[in-house]
């Protein structure tokens, strides 16, 4: 039986809004042009610094009729996220080559990242629209402001639902496969999974990548695998 007080679903079936449950709000909205450049072993990378009570970013702004393929590199250590954008070569899966920093930009124009956190206003100011309040008087909803609205959320590929809506996408996560030959001069390869926008829907893909060691390697490998994503509905925002 369900606590006292108000409980919203939205059209998904999903829960919205109840006496305790936050949903994140839109804090930041940043063209990914205007995000500053910085260099990281030697290659040049989009970089996003988060600020206090911000938590999740996603990046986007398209409809479903755009491609679109970035890689979104955390660091939860320091706050910190690289995008990178990858070229698209046709195939079903996989991409093969990282575009340079300004062939990135020029490629994506009109593409944006949104970062959403806490909402730290205890209290939401009057106005007109529909405010929500729990018991302890935190307001939970509030008409006025920008929340996060989740689409889908998974490992798996997704078929987007709308073609008049615009989508982004916030990686959780990792998925990165990473060997090295045997001999004197070793080679590495890593194969990462990134979540992108292909022909209307998203399409889980595989970024290949390889180099020298620069001196012996030991047939050493490994596997990492806790990649997730979320579709996000950012039409309006």
């Amino acid at each position: 039986m369900a606590n006292a007080g108000i409980t919203v679903y939205n059209d998904d079936n999903k829960l919205t809004v109840n006496q305790t449950y936050k949903n994140l709000m839109l804090k930041r909205k940043i063209k990914l042009t205007d995000l500053k450049i910085v260099q990281v072993d030697s290659e040049d990378v989009l970089l996003l610094e988060l600020k206090e009570n911000e938590i999740l970013v996603a990046v986007g702004g398209m409809t479903k009729n755009n491609n679109m393929l970035i890689i979104q590199d955390y660091d939860y250590n320091t706050k910190q996220i690289q995008f990178r954008g990858i070229e698209y070569s046709g195939d079903e899966d996989t991409d093969d080559e990282i575009l340079e920093v300004e062939d990135f930009k020029s490629a994506y124009p009109d593409v944006y990242v949104y970062i959403f956190g806490i909402d730290t206003n205890a209290t939401a100011p009057h106005g007109i629209g529909l405010q929500i309040f729990n018991a302890d008087g935190d307001c939970v909803l509030s008409s006025d402001k920008k929340y996060m609205r989740v689409r889908h959320f998974g490992p798996m590929g997704y078929v987007l639902p709308n073609s008049e809506s615009k989508y982004a996408i916030c990686q959780i996560g990792a998925s990165v496969a990473y060997s090295t030959t045997k001999g004197y001069f070793g080679d590495w390869t890593s194969e990462v999974s990134f979540a992108a926008i292909v022909n209307g829907k998203i399409q889980v893909r595989e970024l290949s990548l390889n180099g020298s060691l620069g001196g012996p390697g030991d047939g050493d490998s490994w596997y990492y695998d806790a990649f997730n994503y979320m579709v996000l509905d950012v039409t309006n925002y």
